[in-house]
């Protein structure tokens, strides 16, 4: 339906690093709060002092103006003045949680020789806010980002404090805080003139997980997700010439909970006493496709290997789907009505990845009912995908951060002719990067609105050689997102968009993946991406069952599968935790308590050798009573 553009976006987007070219840099979006409840003394006073002995083995992350640490969304820029800061912001935050309260502590230690502020965006201080998963944002089904702001912005008086209010979060999830000064602030100078330095400031917080959906006690990792800027305003009060900076760690800021993510990771078994860290996997493993031919970039996926590669699924208005995402896929992911109220089609957009040599290979087979054209960005049936690579020259030198890049590919008028929109025009990097194909399934149209359509099938292939990784380089990391758009015309129109991990180059956060050299595409068909070796969810017998099921999968090695089943609402109403070696297993499931319908099941498997997560494809099964 609609004169044959079908449009894929690709929107890359490009993290700074220290040459033009190089490999992605070790990720720096996440850190461990490990628990004081087993210390001796788990008190913390909300003092800034942080004298307390739990501080000392807490582990912390370096946040410094003028510093590109390579994470997507961190940055910095001046806010007022001009100039080379000479004592830009600098500090070291530190994260503890108490698994018993269910509290997290955290504190922003700041090295700062002038200590005050006189206004918006002219202050020391912090602002940013915490990603609430008991609520989500109505249109989009994402959660929510509760603020908080602790500053100087009010208190410019002499050796005033900061506002510690903080902003309210929900429930007893009031940002409470200590802060204290090394020095004077807001006093720059001596009765005399002279110049005044001083140290500078630590604000120590509280916030109850409760209130944000998180839980501390639980036997497999969960991450809560949060934002925060660190502000610095200098010599506001004389001195010397008055600059105002800030950085900031997963994003400088936006309170509609589309903002990347920094993720700090709790367990109960991590704490004070812990000697060494659990590795923390990557949210999905592309596998190796080196033992089958090159796909060929037609559109079509009838290349072998792409039936041997499992996909996952992006569908409007399903938000158990999005609860078997993979780690904060769950909360980032979401979706968007541009147009109606109500989908007349909720489509499927079935996304496979695989990776040969220095190419990165992404397919799509969608199901829908009504093709129609490109009319704008919120007005068209496709599939965008966001792309993180190190590409230096590329990022946007205003706040030192990720640019983005939008490209896309349209069925032309003429059946089986594509051209690309946007980035994949003109002589462009990307032209030579990226190759491109979409295909109508057959019996498909488009703009034809009398007939029932069966959607389209795309490929792309992208030469991460040209995008800066280099040649031959071994189990690359990337970091991007998947967006499933829907355009269709019946008695309504509606359009609509849904995204797994990230919406748009500057929304929400990807998800970073590894492209695992030893993770061969087998001969076994469904092998699911985020899943190495030989890991893999066989299925579940007999299906349908009352009451109770057999789940059946293989794993590569030693470690501890997670056997985890929801309800059609996204509700996780059973999980058991199995210690396995290498083979295949199976574990049961009984279902007496729980009232007849459809249930999801997913393996969650975490490796003994390397604390590495995989994710298992989602399955059904319906229990009949």
């Amino acid at each position: 339906m609609r004169t044959h553009r079908l449009v894929v976006l690709v929107l890359l987007l490009f993290v700074a690093s220290s040459a033009l070219f190089a490999q992605f840099k070790p990720r720096k979006d996440y850190v461990w709060a490990r628990d004081i409840s087993v210390a001796a003394s788990p008190t913390i006073t909300l003092d800034g002092i942080l004298n307390e002995a739990v501080w000392a083995k807490a582990e912390s992350v370096l946040v410094t103006y003028g510093t590109v640490d390579g994470n997507p969304g961190s940055g910095y820029k001046i806010m007022n003045g001009s100039g080379t800061p000479g004592n830009g912001a600098n500090a070291v935050m530190k994260f503890l949680v108490n698994k018993t309260t269910n509290m997290l502590y955290f504190a922003v230690s700041a090295k700062d020789s002038s200590v005050g502020g006189n206004g918006w965006e002219n202050s020391d201080g912090v602002l940013g806010g915490f990603y609430e998963r008991a609520a989500r944002e109505p249109n989009l089904g994402i959660t929510l980002h509760r603020d908080f702001f602790i500053s100087f912005v009010d208190s410019s008086a002499p050796n005033a404090g900061m506002n510690l209010t903080g902003g309210n979060l929900p429930s007893r999830g009031v940002i409470k805080a200590g802060l204290h000064v090394n020095g004077t602030a807001n006093v720059d100078t001596t009765a005399g003139g002279a110049r005044v330095a001083d140290q500078g400031w630590v604000l120590e917080m509280s916030v109850s997980l409760d209130s944000l959906g998180y839980n501390a006690n639980s036997a497999t990792t969960d991450e809560v997700q949060m934002s925060i800027g660190i502000w610095d305003g200098d010599w506001t009060h004389g001195g010397g010439t008055s600059i105002a900076t800030k950085n900031w760690w997963g994003n400088e800021w936006g309170n509609d909970g589309g903002g990347l993510a920094g993720r700090i990771l709790v367990r109960n078994d991590v704490n004070v006493n812990t000697t060494s860290l659990p590795a923390y996997g990557f949210d999905a493993v592309v596998p190796n496709a080196a033992n089958f031919t090159d796909p060929v970039i037609d559109g079509d996926l009838k290349d072998t290997v792409w039936s041997k590669v499992s996909s996952f699924t992006i569908q409007y208005g399903n938000s158990a789907l999005r609860a078997t995402y993979p780690t904060i896929g769950k909360d980032r992911s979401g979706n968007y009505m541009a147009k109606g109220t109500t989908a007349f089609d909720a489509g499927q957009a079935k996304i496979k990845m695989l990776f040969k040599g220095d190419k990165l290979y992404i397919g799509a087979d969608v199901a829908d009912k009504s093709l129609n054209s490109y009319v704008s960005d919120d007005f068209f049936d496709g599939i965008q995908v966001n792309m993180s690579v190190p590409v230096d020259s590329l990022y946007d030198k205003n706040v030192h951060a990720m640019a983005g890049r939008r490209f896309g590919m349209a069925v032309d008028s003429s059946a089986g002719a594509t051209r690309g929109l946007w980035d994949l025009t003109g002589d462009s990097l990307f032209i030579k990067a990226v190759k491109y194909a979409v295909k109508l399934k057959p019996g498909s149209t488009v703009n034809n609105n009398t007939d029932v359509d069966a959607g389209y099938t795309a490929e792309m292939s992208i030469d991460l050689s040209k995008l800066g990784y280099g040649t031959g380089q071994t189990n690359k990391v990337v970091a991007l997102g998947v967006n499933y758009h829907d355009y269709d015309i019946a008695t309504d129109t509606s359009a609509y968009r849904v995204w797994w991990f990230r919406e748009w180059p500057w929304k929400s956060s990807p998800a970073f993946l590894l492209l695992d050299n030893g993770t061969l595409v087998t001969g076994v068909a469904d092998q699911a991406v985020g899943v190495a070796g030989e890991f893999h969810l066989i299925g579940n017998y007999p299906n349908p069952f009352n009451p109770s099921t057999k789940i059946q999968f293989r794993v590569p090695e030693a470690g501890t599968a997670n056997v985890q089943v929801f309800d059609l609402l996204g509700r996780m109403v059973r999980e058991t935790a199995v210690q396995v070696v290498g083979g295949t297993f199976e574990q049961a499931f009984n279902a007496a308590s729980l009232a007849s319908g459809v249930y999801f099941y997913r393996v969650e498997f975490v490796s003994q050798k390397t604390g590495a997560h995989n994710l298992s494809e989602t399955k059904t099964m319906l229990l009949l009573k």
